[in-house]
């Protein structure tokens, strides 16, 4: 079943609750412009093998259906997929994402896991907790079509066959990464881990800055790609911290 979301929506920090399986719209459906609060425990669960099981949801099409989701301090959200099934914590699109407490995605052996996937439009991102996706096959932290903001003064760790912590579909906005805490990605593959992955269109027009002062862990910290015929790429990298990777 599908908890539909509108206004400002809290779960209280006595509250703890186990959800799901839900049906293809996610354990929560966040109509446009409402907002959602986690100072409980919730625990999202699935055993379905027909689709991935996401713990919130939203029309990204609409452009901005969320205000913004926020899991608190002391607070935690977890995403289970089935057996054989991904995990999407979020999938969204334009909303704002605030993590301080403990936020985890799984999923099936042979599935994928996402921690949040923002579409559509760009995205917020701000981790100040714990942060962790675990996938099969693949696991990714942050995934988004159109850049946005990204900042992590916490602990983001994913691991999967395929890991790459923050990367990008075709970024034509500009993006904005900070990592002040640590960030590590651990392919099971050992071949296959990315810290900071963008694929897509660059120009000088949308600049894409990178700053550092934390830790990057990854057998690549940061990777950037382009099609041939792509206007001219332009990353400003500013980095203070620690690389443990190519």
């Amino acid at each position: 079943s599908t908890i539909d979301v509108t206004g400002n929506y809290v779960v209280d920090s006595s509250e703890n609750l186990t959800l799901g399986p839900s049906d293809d719209l996610g354990a929560y459906y966040l109509a446009h412009n409402a907002s959602f609060t986690d100072n409980g425990d919730i625990q999202v669960t699935s055993n379905q093998t027909n689709f991935a099981e996401v713990g919130i949801n939203g029309d990204g099409s609409a452009g901005y259906p969320a205000a913004l989701i926020k899991i608190g301090l002391g607070a935690t959200f977890s995403v289970s997929g089935g057996p054989s099934t991904g995990g999407f914590g979020v999938a969204i699109g334009g909303t704002g994402f605030e993590n301080d407490g403990l936020f985890s995605v799984t999923s099936g052996s042979i599935s994928s896991a996402t921690g949040v996937r923002e579409l559509s439009v760009p995205g917020y991102f701000n981790n100040t907790g714990t942060f962790e996706v675990s996938g099969g096959f693949m696991g990714s932290a942050y995934d988004a079509d159109y850049g946005g903001v990204f900042q992590n003064s916490g602990t983001i760790l994913v691991t999967g066959e395929h890991a790459y912590a923050v990367s990008d579909d075709r970024n034509t906005s500009e993006w904005s990464i900070t990592n002040t805490g640590s960030i590590t990605a651990t392919a099971t593959s050992g071949t296959d881990s990315i810290g900071i992955y963008l694929f897509s269109f660059y120009n000088e027009a949308h600049p894409t800055q990178i700053t550092n002062s934390g830790t990057i862990t990854a057998q690549t910290a940061i990777y950037v790609s382009a099609f041939a015929n792509d206007a001219t790429e332009l990353v400003h990298l500013t980095h203070q911290g620690t690389i443990d990777g190519a």
